[in-house]
């Protein structure tokens, strides 16, 4: 590519744009709205460098968060220059880790280590610490490694050293942390291994102790490119600091709007102050969005200026108006659950690619009744970043629990959960009551007491005793399955070992498993009934990478991504805002940020549910406040429908019905309370009569046999046999046709 193509293309971006990639006389800020056509402006200022001054690539420094973001940059750069990276081998369009990496392998014995550096990932950290607890004395049944881990991780972002941490400890546990460290770093350092965190401190580290090596990475790097740069966390911005430092070509990208990630680092001063870090520095904004309707633009600029710490922006769009943002009031969350998948389904039948359509939530919990919802209509999805609900671990572990209760010979369900939570049951005395238990023809459950040679015979009796006793309170026919499920929760130890491990992770498992529990306070199945429909809905068949599949995910992970249509769930106090945002102010504006990232992944349609009430951990639904957000949304950018399970006793349509003009569904014969049903008044009494063997047809998936039959009346289940693979379908939803 000659300097005329080049200028071609910039000729086509807009005023701001082009100011942003012809600019170089210093430190720029650039303000890039969601949909605003960054990355665009970050590889047209590469290739502007590289044609326009003659800069090689090797001297431009291009940083982003993922290899695949960092991959497609590199990919468009190409593109625009006409080469390949055969031809760039030394070209650094790449992540803060990658950066940190490639550099230390070269200068790794300036800081003590040796050549061919060793990176420890998750499971070598978790398999090392547990090594550095144990020597310590520490029962790593009552202090989890993962625990003592995030803690270094926390220390290590905020650049405090073991040192320092020991220091501060002011309490037991964190004098563990802080010994705990010490030993992990010099336990690292003699395996000459480095974890993630550790890239950045000990680049950071590099360049401090000897400035040599960082000039030659501050001539080397004529200019500094940093995408997202208000996701950046203390290592990153001062690796980033001193590489600029010498010439201040330093050129970053950012939304101090979209930044949803404190809780990893993620510092939003860093973006607010590059003003004061860099004097001189040039901001210029990028307000037009390409991605939008002007609806969803207006909507989201309404919500999120009511943030106080912020850089101020206003998205405008040159696209249609579109229409008004729909926000459905629904009496509960499987009322909303079933009025998504409804419009889905509706919309997918009216010709809409299932690939641009995504559902998202504020917590991972929230998929389950949604899930349920999307298998009754035989819609395919995916959940983008996770697995699906009942195949997640803590939700395989405590149905084990209940299978070995229901069947003490299920021998699957007993390996599975023998030592979880740790019990101090190791792999070889799992492997001898296996072989006794084949020997004998016989259930695991039934060789315990002739293992008597076992080290851990005791444990493993008392892992039995457990069980027993969780059999007999059941037994006892006055628990329901949610009792049950809470009894196995707390008595197992499983709720106190995620709560000792004190991570992120550890509190999402809790909230997956809290869900289980509230999944089951209205249902009406037998043990036996809900364990074969938890089985039948982790066997429903996977949509294949080339099918057409509708997301689901939770908001932090929509970040970058788009779609035509979004539907927006739980829009409530307590939810988003989410409860532990609600009494301090910094948190409950990133709750905003969060909500106007949600909002801005959409082109043509935002839709919003609101769940009157909504099941908790063996509670009663309770009553729900629609969202603080719902409330910065201009009346005319709303149509707002209501659930016909509602009525005029419902509290958010008392709010409601003056100042939005509410048309109210005509009063029912029967209230609504809060304990009721999820199922409509109208059809619980309701019959639907299958038998196995039954030839059924449905309107999306043709004839099928029945095959199983799981309860009964109104919420019936049925497994299906169809040509393309077996369904489990709720004639209530399903829209069946029995073949006489």
């Amino acid at each position: 590519m000659d300097t005329q193509d080049l200028e071609l293309i910039i000729n086509t971006l807009n005023p701001q744009q082009q100011e942003a990639v012809l600019y170089t006389d210093g430190p720029l800020l650039i303000l890039a709205g969601a949909g605003s056509g960054k990355t665009r402006v970050l590889t047209n200022k590469i290739a502007y460098l590289n044609k326009q001054f003659n800069v090689p690539l090797y001297n431009i420094l291009a940083v982003t968060f993922t290899n695949k973001a960092a991959k497609e940059m590199q990919e468009r750069v190409e593109k625009i220059l006409g080469t390949s990276s055969a031809h760039h081998s030394d070209q650094w369009i790449t992540t803060f880790h990658s950066l940190a990496f490639k550099i230390l392998q070269r200068h790794s014995e300036a800081i003590g280590y040796q050549k061919g550096l060793v990176i420890y990932d998750s499971s070598d950290q978790v398999s090392l610490i547990k090594k550095i607890l144990i020597d310590m004395d520490i029962d790593i049944k009552t202090i989890k490694p993962r625990a003592i881990l995030n803690g270094i991780s926390n220390a290590k972002n905020s650049l405090i050293t073991p040192e320092t941490l020991v220091n501060k400890a002011d309490n037991s546990f964190k004098e563990t942390v802080a010994e705990a460290y010490t030993q992990y770093q010099k336990k690292l350092l003699l395996n000459n291994a480095m974890d993630f965190d550790d890239l950045l401190l000990n680049l950071l580290k590099l360049f401090k102790e000897h400035d040599d090596i960082l000039s030659i990475y501050q001539k080397k790097f004529q200019y500094v490119l940093i995408d997202e740069y208000q996701d950046i966390n203390m290592p990153q911005y001062m690796i980033s600091y001193l590489l600029s430092s010498k010439h201040k070509r330093i050129y970053v990208v950012g939304d101090a709007d979209q930044n949803i990630y404190s809780w990893r680092g993620a510092n939003l001063q860093n973006i607010l102050n590059f003003e004061k870090d860099y004097p001189g520095a040039k901001t210029i904004l990028l307000e037009q969005n390409y991605r939008s309707t002007g609806t969803i633009l207006n909507i989201s600029n309404e919500v999120i200026k009511h943030n106080k710490i912020r850089k101020d922006k206003n998205l405008w769009t040159e696209n249609a108006v579109g229409e008004k943002a729909e926000c459905f009031i629904a009496h509960n969350e499987y009322d909303e659950a079933e009025h998504v998948a409804r419009q889905i389904s509706q919309s997918i039948h009216a010709g809409t690619d299932p690939n641009e359509i995504a559902i998202l939530y504020r917590t991972n919990a929230m998929s389950r009744v949604l899930e349920e919802s999307m298998m009754q209509l035989g819609i395919k999805y995916k959940i983008f970043g996770g697995l699906r609900f009942y195949e997640r671990k803590e939700i395989k572990d405590i149905l084990a629990y209940m299978r070995l209760i229901l069947n003490p010979s299920d021998d699957i369900a007993l390996i599975r959960i023998i030592n979880v939570p740790q019990r101090k049951i190791g792999k070889l005395t799992i492997q001898k009551l296996m072989d006794k238990a084949f020997e004998e023809k016989k259930p695991i459950m039934e060789v315990i007491d002739t293992m008597t040679e076992l080290r851990s015979i005791q444990s493993v009796q008392t892992f039995r005793q457990e069980i027993n006793k969780l059999r007999l309170a059941w037994d006892a026919g006055t628990m329901t399955l949610t009792d049950l499920i809470m009894k196995i929760f707390e008595d197992t130890g499983y709720k106190k070992m995620l709560k000792e491990e004190g991570t992120q992770e550890a509190q999402t498992r809790s909230e997956n498993i809290q869900e289980l529990c509230a999944s089951t306070q209205e249902s009406q199945y037998t043990l036996e009934e809900f364990l074969s429909l938890s089985a039948l809905l982790t066997s429903q068949d996977e949509a294949q990478e080339s099918d057409s599949t509708v997301t689901l995910m939770t908001l932090h992970s929509a970040k970058g991504l788009e779609y035509d249509h979004v539907y927006l769930v739980g829009f409530e106090e307590k939810c988003l805002p989410h409860v532990q945002s609600l009494d301090i102010p910094t948190e409950l504006e990133e709750e905003r940020r969060l909500c106007y990232v949600g909002m801005t992944r959409a082109r043509i349609s935002i839709n919003l549910s609101v769940a009157s009430y909504r099941s908790a951990y063996y509670e009663k639904a309770n009553p729900q406040d629609i969202s603080r957000f719902f409330r910065e949304i201009p009346k005319d950018l709303l149509n707002i429908q209501l659930s016909k399970k509602l009525n005029t006793f419902n509290h958010i349509v008392s709010a409601l019905k003056d100042e939005y003009d509410l048309k109210i569904p005509a009063v029912r014969s029967i209230q609504l309370v809060r304990n009721k049903t999820h199922y409509d008044e109208d059809d619980k009494n309701v019959s639907y009569n299958y038998n196995v063997g039954d030839i059924v047809t449905s309107p999306m998936f043709g004839e099928g046999q029945v095959i199983k039959t799981i309860g009964q009346g109104n919420a019936i289940s049925l497994q299906i046999k169809f040509p393309q693979g077996s369904k489990l379908i709720m004639p209530k939803y399903g829209k069946l046709t029995k073949v006489e």
